[in-house]
């Protein structure tokens, strides 16, 4: 193969074999840098969506621990990005699994922003053992920044997976109250971040019908949620709304005003 090659495109375009060569014949190194970026072979085979030759790098020895734009690891991209395989094996080759980066963000953190295979790559770094609790330099944990950033279904996957949720850290975002022995988060946040009337906030319904608020603001046992679209179509949903809106302040009834001639 040629001297003069853009190791940067070969990733792009999944080269796979033309980059076993070039490993091969030592003109890539496993931890190298891609020229003219910040990013490692491996972390950019990871946001190019190259999960096979992320894998063969990894394979190889790539260190999975190297640091990158920010002081991400390879364990945020590949939460970003939804790849639980890369994931998975990440941690299995010894990536930190409570890794930080600059922001304080942890691969729990990326996964709020992930938009595919969220759930099972939660369940990854849960075998792993990784601190939900970690806070970044905003002072959230991954389900604190899930509610702020309004990312609903993270907050329901975080929950699923058995995270802390401490109403006396949670009480600026969230209250909770119970409806016909539903308990029920309520968003005190609405999409633009300003406070709204509880009545009139976005709710999420937990399911388990033995899931208890603990003194000490805890919820304990496994909590199910129903999706936005199911719940819409969920007869006993509809009788939880019904009743929440009969117990709201009614509003006010506008006075219409006659001018006469």
């Amino acid at each position: 193969m040629s001297e003069n090659f853009d190791l940067n495109l070969l990733i792009k375009f999944g080269k796979f074999d033309e980059i076993k060569e070039l490993v091969a014949n030592s003109k890539i190194k496993v931890d190298q840098k891609v020229p003219k970026t910040a990013y490692t072979v491996l972390q950019m085979s990871i946001l190019r969506q190259q999960p096979e030759i992320a894998i063969y790098f990894l394979e190889k020895g790539s260190d999975p621990n190297l640091r990158g734009p920010q002081e991400r690891t390879a364990l945020h991209f590949s939460c970003l990005k939804g790849q639980p395989e890369v994931t998975n094996l990440l941690l299995e080759k010894g990536a930190d699994v409570n890794a930080q980066d600059k922001s304080g963000l942890s691969a729990a953190h990326a996964l709020v922003l992930c938009k595919k295979n969220r759930r099972e790559c939660l369940r990854i770094l849960k075998k792993f053992n990784i601190n939900f609790d970690l806070k970044d330099m905003k002072n959230r944990t991954p389900l604190e920044m899930s509610i702020f950033s309004g990312e609903k279904e993270a907050t329901f996957d975080l929950i699923q997976m058995g995270v802390n949720v401490d109403l006396n850290t949670l009480g600026t975002f969230v209250h909770v109250t119970k409806i016909e022995g539903k308990t029920v988060l309520v968003y005190a946040l609405d999409d633009t971040s300003q406070g709204v009337p509880k009545e009139e906030a976005d709710q999420i319904f937990v399911t388990e019908s033995e899931t208890q608020v603990s003194s000490r603001g805890k919820i304990s046992k496994e909590i199910i949620f129903e999706t936005r679209e199911s719940r819409s179509k969920n007869k006993e949903y509809q009788q939880l709304k019904d009743l929440q809106r009969s117990v709201s302040k009614p509003r006010k009834a506008r006075t219409k005003i006659t001018h006469k001639n």
